[in-house]
C-alpha cells in the first residue's frame, strides 16, 4: 500500500469499475473484495513447484475456475435483521463451457411457494440444475462402464436416458415440515417437486417402471387428481412414500398430506406466501431468482434435537452402556449448540445471475433475547 501511494500508482479504490461494484455495499459495515484471478493463478503456480500426490488434481480442479474474476461481499445489521451480500464477477467468454449453460440460465419468478402450506419449515427453490446437459458433461469425463448401470431402466421405458431427462424441465423445489407430535418414529415430512416438459411422456415412463417391476401401489383422487403410494407398505403414522402429477408438476413425497396440499393450494389452508415468518425474510424471494431459500432456524434446530433424542432413545434399547455415553453427548454438547443456533430465527437466500454477475444475498432474523 505504502509503494503504490508513494509511486502515485492508480489505486484500487480509484478504479471506475470498482467503485460502481463496491456501490452495493455502502451499508456494510464489513466489507471485502478478492481477485479471484489473481488468487487463482498464484495458487496454481505455488500447487505446480511443490511434489504433492494431489497436485494434478487440484490444478485441473483450480484451473475450472477460469473465467471468474473477483469476488465483493459484505455485511450489515438493522435491529433484528442481519444482511449478507456476495458478488461474483465473470467473463464469459472465458469461463468452461459447462458453467456457460448455467450462467445463461435466465432468473424467473418461483411458483411453488404457493403452493406449499404455511407450516413448512424449510423450502427451497432452483431453476438451475439441468439433468440432460449434466448427464452429457458427465458422459464426457467417464467411462461409459460408469452410466451403463441405467441400461435396464432406458430398456423398460424404452427411451435413453438423454430422452428421458430431457422431459425433465430444471424447476426443482424441496419442501419439508416439522415432525408431527403423534408420529412414533420421528421423521419429518419431505416433499421433492419438479416441473416436467411432457407429463403424458413421464407418466408413460413411471407406468412401466412400476408394470415391469410388478410394484403394488393403490391410488385416490385429490381433486381429480391420481396420487399414487406404494401398496406394499405399512404407514407409521404420515410416513407412506406417495407420488402425483399435477399441472406441469411431479410431486414425490414421503407422504401424502403434503401432496394433498400441494393439490389444493391455498384453497384450504395459509400457503407459504402467507406466513409471516416467510415474509419477515422476504427481501426479495418473489422477485426473479435463480434460486431461493427459506428456513425457520428455529423449528429446524428443535426437529434436529427429536432426532438425535430419539436415536439416543434406539441406542440405549441396544447398549446401555453406549447409551450413558451418548446421553452425556447429547445433553452436554449437542443440545445446548442446537439451542444456542436457535437465535437465528428465520433465513432467506436468494442467488441471480445479472450482466455477467451472479448476486447472492441472505436475510437472517435474531430472536430478541429477554433481558
Amino acid at each position: 500500500c505504502l509503494d503504490t501511494y508513494d509511486d502515485k500508482a492508480a489505486q484500487l479504490t480509484n478504479k471506475k469499475w470498482y467503485q460502481e461494484l463496491q456501490g452495493d455495499f455502502k451499508q456494510a459495515s464489513l466489507s471485502g473484495y478478492i481477485n479471484l484471478q489473481k488468487l487463482t493463478e498464484n495458487t496454481i503456480d505455488l500447487i505446480t513447484q511443490t511434489n504433492h500426490a494431489l497436485k494434478d488434481l487440484l490444478v485441473t480442479e483450480l484451473i475450472r475456475l477460469q473465467g471468474f474474476e473477483t469476488i465483493f461481499f459484505g455485511v450489515w445489521q438493522q435491529n433484528d435483521h442481519i444482511f449478507d451480500k456476495t458478488l461474483i464477477t465473470f467473463d464469459r467468454e472465458k469461463i468452461r463451457e459447462e458453467f456457460k449453460e448455467l450462467v445463461d440460465i435466465k432468473p424467473t419468478i418461483a411458483d411453488s411457494y404457493h403452493y406449499l402450506s404455511a407450516d413448512t419449515i424449510w423450502y427451497y427453490w432452483t431453476n438451475g440444475i439441468q439433468l440432460d446437459s449434466m448427464y452429457k458433461h458427465f458422459k464426457q469425463e467417464r467411462d461409459s462402464s460408469e452410466y451403463s448401470l441405467f441400461g435396464e431402466l432406458t430398456e423398460v421405458i424404452a427411451l435413453d436416458l438423454e430422452d428421458f431427462l430431457s422431459l425433465i424441465d430444471n424447476d426443482f423445489t424441496l419442501a419439508v415440515k416439522n415432525i408431527p407430535e403423534y408420529q412414533f418414529v420421528p421423521a419429518p415430512r419431505l416433499m421433492f417437486a419438479v416441473k416436467l416438459h411432457n407429463v403424458a411422456a413421464t407418466k408413460a415412463a413411471i407406468d412401466k417402471l412400476l408394470n415391469h417391476y410388478d410394484v403394488p401401489v393403490r391410488t385416490q383422487t385429490v381433486k381429480n387428481v391420481e396420487l399414487t403410494s406404494l401398496g406394499g407398505i405399512i404407514s407409521t403414522g404420515e410416513i407412506l412414500p406417495s407420488f402425483a402429477l399435477f399441472k406441469d408438476y411431479l410431486i414425490i413425497s414421503s407422504n401424502i398430506e403434503q401432496i394433498k396440499e400441494f393439490i389444493a393450494g391455498s384453497e384450504t389452508i395459509p400457503s407459504l406466501r402467507s406466513s409471516k415468518y416467510f415474509n419477515d425474510i422476504n427481501t426479495g424471494l418473489i422477485k426473479k431468482n435463480n434460486s431461493i431459500g427459506y428456513l425457520h432456524f428455529a423449528e429446524v434446530t428443535y426437529m434436529l434435537k427429536e432426532l438425535i433424542n430419539w436415536g439416543g432413545t434406539i441406542i440405549g434399547i441396544q447398549d446401555r452402556e453406549a447409551a450413558r455415553k451418548s446421553k452425556i453427548v447429547i445433553d452436554q454438547l449437542i443440545n445446548p449448540l442446537l439451542d444456542g443456533l436457535a437465535m437465528y430465527s428465520q433465513i432467506g437466500t436468494r442467488r441471480y445471475i445479472q450482466n455477467n454477475k451472479i448476486y447472492i444475498e441472505s436475510t437472517t432474523i435474531i430472536e430478541k433475547q429477554n433481558q
